[in-house]
């Protein structure tokens, strides 16, 4: 009998959990400010919980608590509860009752009841300051922060409570303590520093309870829509559903990912752009295809190939702060796992040009930033090494990875070797922001010293050897047809540098004053005038000029009107522009000339806005990398806590978003874009005549890699032809 019994015994048991588990969820909402929260009030309601409103926490003491019912505490003001709410208080966690604590809340018990119950209590040393706030989201670090990003809202940012070490905290921001050594930390009243960062938003539980506390509660706030989601879920965390979501609506849960004030889509984002007329933006690819976008390439058959790097800044290098402070970490904790940064091949499959879908050619390695075509895969710079990734079998994914060069492992990530191109002479040109000894990995013992500037490499892993040094950070390079070569200098305030004699050539004249480097736009400001004012958005050095300038491209005699031809592009991240200036030569080197007076050629007001990378494409489109991201800065000169990575530790690093733009000219020549692995040596030996530098250099490439000698064969008669 027992064993017939027992599966009905289950079945009932199952049932009961069941209908326990629909019932609605019960809250009680103590507020002394009923207007404010209204609204919540009102969804609850209509997402089917039972809710009863009081003023004082006395005032609920007579009804009978289930333990997993919660009560919503709002307080408008700061100020402690009436020594009779504080024991009502107090009675009910007794009893188990769960709370969700709003606002001034915080303050009403004592600290140490609060500490205990809460997971942080108000003291007199406490304090908070009104102001635009950016409130950072722990994306996905427990339930509540499922898919929810980062946004800025008016309100309170409280800071210097008493926390309690067990909280799991959700969201924090930064405080107005300043300090440029950190040791002796004053105070300012109205604005946030990058200094200190402290919680805003979490949960906390123990064997009696569990609280979720949100610090904003202002009007603005508690109607943005966001938040009241974040309340919502700690409403039904705090009963303990396994279901958080389970008074949101499917609106809320969208909107969590892109919050008014925080992050926007792609097509919502090209809105933001100001551009100069005759030019449209279009989205090829964004997030969650694709996150964090470093580079791009073309191969012979014209497909569109990028490298995302998520793991940028600290790749898997161990936390410096508590993971809620310090974003820079992919994986919090785990560092002994596979790295995530990858290849791709971007497909689009219903011809909308717009990627849907993509190939993966290689996931596994570690801060990605430049790589190049050769032969059956791709070349990459990654920590910590040049490798050759090979597709052996031509399934379109690596299968065997090909150690060429050692020796690139800075301990500043910012300061790495980018932006690879391959030049019709057989040689990797690249750019590099810092330095160190490398060497090939087919002779470890011949070093190579590279210092910040212009290399150059052999991709068979022969030779490596550096052709223009200066000082401060490179990041973007640029190889033009006439084998002009050009980088982007970030930090020091001349943006645009030209090669004009390599270092061999001038180490045989000793004590000459040439040098390797002009720069082309010396000490250029920029032409935006109203520059950041919030402390986390600020430039940091060069202000008024280019502090993080990325990337070069040069626009050769390609598909736009003949007033582009011959300029130069170059982005500047923390501004949210890209500029261009007109190319003009100046002896052996160029200067830029700025034809456009009064504005940048693309500003965004999204200050989400990130444009890594800028390259022209076969059809002869402007393609923008855009990180998307409220942080650009990597290390910081002010003096804040900085990582292991040499990243300041910011609460805002984040990891997921990231989108490739394509801007054209609405006259734009039309081009056809061979493919050119069908092609024969006559098909390539054509696309020579090609408009496109892309195709040119490509067709340069396969000639290249099927044979040197049938490239000299070919190359031969254009020469011969040229000289005519």
């Amino acid at each position: 009998m027992l064993p017939r019994i027992a599966p009905l015994l289950r079945a009932a048991l199952v049932f009961v959990a069941a209908s326990l588990y629909a019932a609605p969820i019960k809250v009680t909402i103590v507020s002394d400010d009923p207007a404010a929260v209204k609204s919540l009030a009102d969804e609850l309601h209509a997402a089917g919980a039972i809710v009863t409103e009081a003023a004082r926490p006395r005032d609920v003491l007579a009804a009978t608590h289930e333990k997993d019912e919660v009560i919503v505490l709002y307080r408008k003001d700061y100020t402690p509860y009436e020594v009779r709410d504080r024991a009502a208080l107090a009675d009910l966690s007794n009893r188990g009752v769960n709370f969700v604590a709003v606002r001034g809340a915080i303050a009403g018990p004592s600290a140490s009841w609060a500490k205990d119950t809460f997971g942080a209590g108000w003291t007199p040393e406490s304090r908070r300051f009104r102001a635009l706030m950016m409130l950072n989201i722990r994306t996905d670090a427990h339930p509540l922060a499922k898919d929810a990003s980062t946004f800025d809202v008016t309100d309170q940012t409280v800071f210097n409570l008493e926390l309690n070490e067990k909280i799991l905290v959700l969201a924090a921001s930064f405080t107005s303590k300043v300090s440029a050594n950190r040791k002796n930390i004053a105070e300012v009243s109205d604005k946030a520093s990058v200094y200190d960062i402290q919680p805003q938003a979490w949960v906390f539980e123990n064997s009696r309870l569990r609280s979720a506390v949100f610090l904003q509660g202002e009007a603005e706030t508690l109607a943005h829509a966001s938040y009241r989601t974040f309340i919502k879920r700690g409403i039904a965390w705090a009963a303990r559903r396994t279901n958080v979501d389970e008074l949101c609506t499917p609106k809320d849960l969208v909107d969590m990912r892109y919050p008014v004030g925080g992050p926007s889509r792609a097509e919502k984002a090209i809105a933001a752009f100001q551009m100069q007329p005759g030019f449209k933006a279009g989205v090829v690819v964004t997030e969650p295809l694709i996150n964090k976008p470093i580079a791009v390439q073309w191969d012979e058959r014209g497909r569109l190939w990028v490298a995302e790097s998520p793991e940028y800044p600290n790749g898997r290098r161990p936390l410096t702060a508590e993971s809620w402070r310090e974003g820079g970490v992919l994986v919090p904790g785990s560092y002994d796992r596979p790295a995530q940064d990858k290849i791709s091949v971007l497909v689009d499959t219903d011809g909308d040009g717009v990627a849907d879908k993509k190939q993966i050619f290689h996931e596994g390695l570690e801060l990605i930033t430049g790589f190049c075509h050769y032969k059956d895969g791709v070349i990459v710079v990654c920590q910590p090494h040049i490798v050759w990734l090979r597709d052996t079998d031509g399934d379109g994914k690596a299968d065997k990875e090909v150690v060429l060069y050692g020796g690139f492992t800075p301990g500043d990530t910012h300061f790495v070797a980018n932006h690879f191109v391959m030049a019709p002479d057989g040689w990797v040109y690249a750019s590099n922001g810092g330095g160190g000894e490398v060497f090939p990995l087919s002779n470890p013992e011949r070093k190579v010293r590279l210092s910040s500037g212009t290399f150059r490499f052999k991709p068979d892993g022969s030779a490596i050897e550096q052709i223009a040094s200066q000082g401060g950070n490179s990041f973007g390079n640029e190889v033009t047809s006439k084998m002009e070569l050009y980088h982007g200098k970030a930090t020091n305030g001349n943006p645009i540098q030209h090669v004009v004699l390599p270092e061999s050539i001038l180490a045989k004249a000793p004590g000459t004053p040439a040098k390797a480097f002009s720069s082309v736009n010396p000490r250029r400001p920029v032409l935006r005038t109203d520059l950041p004012d919030r402390a986390p958005l600020l430039q940091i050095d060069q202000v008024g000029y280019y502090t993080a300038a990325c990337s070069v491209a040069v626009q050769e005699h390609g598909a736009w009107p003949d007033a582009y031809r011959d300029t130069i592009f170059i982005t500047e991240p923390i501004l949210d522009i890209i500029h261009f200036e007109k190319l003009t030569p100046s002896g052996p080197t160029f200067l830029g000339e700025v034809t456009i007076k009064d504005r940048e050629w693309l500003r965004s007001m999204d200050h989400w806005f990130c444009p890594i990378d800028v390259s022209f494409g076969p059809d002869g489109a402007l393609y923008v990398l855009d990180f998307y991201t409220p942080v650009v800065a990597h290390n910081d000169t002010r003096g804040p806590l900085h990582s292991k990575s040499g990243a300041s530790v910011r609460p805002d690093r984040e990891h997921y978003f990231g989108r490739i733009y394509r801007i054209q000219h609405e006259s734009a020549k039309k081009f056809e874009i061979p493919d050119l692995a069908k092609a024969d040596v006559a098909g390539l030996v054509a696309a020579f005549d090609h408009p496109n530098k892309v195709v040119r250099f490509n067709a340069l490439r396969v000639l290249m890699d099927k044979d040197a000698g049938l490239l000299a064969s070919a190359v031969g008669p254009l020469v011969t032809k040229g000289a005519q």
